[in-house]
């Protein structure tokens, strides 16, 4: 799959102008700060809450149970596709016609949803800065990554944080940034300077996650 600038679409309408403040003046300012919040503080004692020290202590060396799980993952993904391949904490599915990769770490706390795009030595130098230009405004939860000369779709999150909802947006920005690769570069949503048509499509393609994955886990 190979592009050229032609197929590039300029998605932003204007230009912020902004001037990057020095050391010197987060400095100033950071101390102006402190010194006004000690001299609102320095005369209040804390208040003793019984209660909430008797709560503290029963609460104390417990741990909130994980929103998501390997089990839960393996959940939702065969809600979405019934046909989803699973290996041990990796998944093979698809959405929208496009095949998508999820990997999980429990030891390490994190996931990622992947899905590719077309081979790196295809992208001319314009296409490759357009993709930079859009992982800083335009693609949100997920970015545009190259690995193994595959350029590629990815949404990261750490495991036991996330939840259905947010899974399921992550896929969907996943796809659908693959799918405006070329053109607009989006993940759908809000994108700075750019129309409504990005987000119909991420729209369209969470819905229909949704729909499939009605079932709470």
């Amino acid at each position: 799959m190979g592009f050229t600038s032609s197929v590039i679409t300029t998605v932003f309408v204007s230009i912020l102008v902004f001037s990057i403040p020095t050391y010197a003046d987060y400095e100033e300012t950071n101390n102006a700060v402190l010194e006004e919040q000690d001299n609102e503080t320095a005369d209040e004692s804390p208040k003793q809450n019984p209660e909430a020290d008797e709560d503290t202590k029963n609460n104390e060396g417990k741990t909130a149970p994980p929103k998501m799980t390997v089990e839960k993952l393996d959940k939702v993904i065969k809600q979405i596709d019934p046909k989803a391949v699973r290996t041990d904490n990796t998944w093979q599915f698809t959405v929208a016609e496009r095949q998508v990769f999820l990997v999980s770490d429990p030891n390490a706390d994190r996931m990622r949803a992947m899905s590719p795009i077309t081979q790196a030595n295809t992208m001319t130098p314009e296409i490759y800065k357009r993709m930079m230009q859009a992982n800083f405004d335009a693609v949100l939860d997920v970015r545009y990554a190259i690995a193994q000369d595959v350029v590629w779709s990815v949404f990261i999150h750490p495991l036991s944080k996330l939840d259905q909802e947010e899974l399921l947006s992550g896929i969907s920005q996943t796809i659908t940034a693959v799918l405006t690769f070329g053109t607009t570069f989006s993940s759908g949503a809000a994108v700075y300077g750019g129309g409504d048509t990005n987000g119909i499509i991420q729209k369209q393609i969470l819905d229909e996650l949704k729909r499939k994955s009605s079932t709470q886990i």
